[in-house]
């Protein structure tokens, strides 16, 4: 399926795990492909990555925010991805946002959709 077809649903689980099922539900009806972290085969190791991969190849993402920002990435998901992804070269185009982030724990998988999506 082409990228213009395919979008990314970012919610935290916890919270909007049930809006997040109903609304991929109607957009796959009117025959759009919904990607969300919870449909791909993943370990504690590489969902930031995989995460990412899915990312890149949709069109769009839609970040639904909340209250609860998730869960925190592991050590070893932010090591997977800053392999795939060079440190130095994350975020260049956000260089306050990449000082912000600092070592880059602590951050949800939440907040990387949304942080990869950039």
């Amino acid at each position: 399926m082409s990228a213009h077809r395919r979008l990314f649903l970012s919610a935290a689980t916890g919270e909007y795990g049930r809006l997040r099922a109903a609304l991929a539900g109607h957009l796959q009806r009117s025959g759009i492909n919904v990607e969300h972290q919870e449909i791909f085969p993943q370990t504690d190791a590489d969902t930031v990555r995989k995460t990412g991969d899915l990312i890149r190849e949709c069109a769009l993402v839609i970040h639904i925010v909340g209250e609860k920002p998730g869960t925190i990435a592991t050590a070893d998901a932010v090591a997977d991805l800053l392999h795939a992804i060079p440190r130095d070269t994350f975020l260049t185009k956000f260089p306050a946002l990449r000082v912000a982030l600092g070592d880059l724990s602590g951050i949800t998988y939440t907040q990387w959709e949304a942080l990869l999506a950039l």
